[in-house]
């Protein structure tokens, strides 16, 4: 996974995935359900083609989980319109939120390339 990164204005996170063609990727991502109100709002994007995920709700955030054939992507996954404008105060919290989600990103799809090389050598 490489260029990792959080528009706090237009609310999208987006990076790129790469790994051996003929392999299945995955990605888990965390959403706050202080961030997103409505997961139905939440799009997932595969080189620019909508991509179907599966919504887990968990008691304070919600778990999006896709899969994919690998070879060289770009995802990006848009948490949909801001309903307010943030104020100077909250532009922080954007910013440690893209933190954390990035830091879940990575995490995943990692055991999920650990996951897969140590299956192929079964």
């Amino acid at each position: 996974m490489s260029g990792l990164a959080f528009n706090s204005t237009s609310q999208e996170l987006g990076f790129t995935v790469t790994g051996s063609s003929g392999t299945t990727g995955y990605v888990d991502v965390y959403i706050a359900k202080t961030h997103v109100d409505d997961i139905a709002k939440v799009k997932a994007y595969i080189d620019g083609n909508e991509a179907n995920y599966a919504a887990t709700q968990l008691s304070d955030s919600w778990l999006l989980h896709f899969t994919y054939q690998h070879s060289t992507h770009t995802v990006v996954i848009s948490l949909g319109t801001a309903t307010t404008q943030p104020d100077q105060n909250s532009i922080g919290n954007y910013w440690i939120y893209g933190l954390f989600v990035a830091i879940i990103v990575i995490l995943a799809v990692s055991l999920g390339v650990v996951w897969k090389r140590r299956s192929r050598k079964s």
